[in-house]
């Protein structure tokens, strides 16, 4: 953020900025939700008769794919965020099993 406010709270209160914002998939459900979508229209577009032939069918079926993913699941993994962010600290970072 590079907004005059965020730079006088910066100073204010000491904080520095990265220049590079870290990155962690462990600790982003919707890059499960992602996977779930894409292995679902592989799974749906598996045979060459059934590969979609333009972007306005790719997209549909996208649609319709994301309407029939399991949401009790993604919610299983937002509840999970605590447990998530308590490892990724644990492991200083580093690779979990999530």
């Amino acid at each position: 953020h590079t907004s005059v406010l965020a730079r006088k709270y910066r100073r204010e209160y000491g904080l520095v900025r990265s220049d590079w914002p870290l990155s962690s998939p462990d600790l982003n459900p919707i890059e499960n939700v992602w996977h779930m979508l894409k292995v679902r229209l592989r799974k749906r577009m598996a045979s060459p008769e059934k590969r979609a032939r333009n972007v306005n069918v790719l997209v549909e079926a996208a649609q319709d794919e994301w309407e029939k993913l399991d949401w009790r699941g993604v919610d299983k993994m937002i509840e999970s965020m605590r447990k998530r962010i308590q490892k990724a600290i644990k492991v200083r970072g580093g690779h979990t099993k999530y």
